[in-house]
């Protein structure tokens, strides 16, 4: 079976929240951030935060744990989740890794593990040149990515679908391109995913709820 670690972006600024959502409080207990970190916990020991403040997430987790929450630090001007995950990927010990936002109220862990289980079976059943060998990273066929889309309104165009990236399953075969347009100075997550969208395995049966975040006050329950 395929190996997984967990990648949490908790370098947003929240100005549009007005107070940082990581530490928002989710069902009024514990917050937003330490909620992620538990749902990541079910499918994985292998769990990081990419941050600019780590020690200001760090007493969420100063209890003993069985495996405790590796932070990576980013710039203190992040510029982009795109970036975050490009920092973050160098600690990532495992083959696949789950990215997630810190701002998602709606994880479901059963709807992660059925779609990670629905990643390894696609692994399992795909051709032997789908190699894991990690010097060979442009194995032919095999994806870089698994991501949901979302139907986005446009009043000029008719609906459009974009891709999710916060909230997806990333191989390290991505690493090449992900590294390359990064160095470029890109900064747009949706830009690289569209130059990869051939080699992304689409996942369509993901609930919509999975992908709500909160970014303003109104988006509060």
């Amino acid at each position: 079976m395929s190996s997984l670690s967990v990648m949490i972006l908790a370098g947003g600024q929240s100005r549009r929240m007005g107070q940082d959502k990581a530490l928002l409080k989710v069902d009024g207990e514990q917050t937003l951030l330490a909620s992620t970190v538990n749902i990541a916990r079910s499918l994985t020991s292998d769990v990081l935060i990419v941050t600019p403040w780590p020690e200001r997430y760090q007493p969420l987790f100063s209890v003993a744990l069985p495996s405790p929450v590796s932070f990576v630090r980013e710039t203190a001007n992040p510029t982009g989740p795109l970036t975050g995950f490009a920092v973050g990927w160098p600690q990532v010990s495992a083959d696949w890794c789950l990215l997630l936002a810190c701002d998602l109220p709606c994880l479901e862990v059963a709807a992660l593990q059925t779609w990670w289980q629905w990643l390894c079976d696609l692994e399992r059943d795909a051709p032997k040149d789908w190699s894991c060998d990690r010097t060979l990273l442009a194995a032919p066929g095999a994806p870089i990515a698994s991501l949901a889309k979302s139907e986005m309104g446009d009043s000029r165009h008719g609906p459009s679908k974009l891709w999710e990236p916060l909230c997806g399953f990333y191989h390290r075969r991505c690493l090449p391109s992900l590294m390359a347009y990064v160095s470029g100075g890109q900064r747009s997550f949706q830009g690289w995913l569209s130059e990869q969208s051939s080699a992304i395995a689409v996942y369509t049966a993901a609930p919509p709820q999975l992908f709500l975040n909160w970014n303003r006050p109104e988006d509060l329950p």
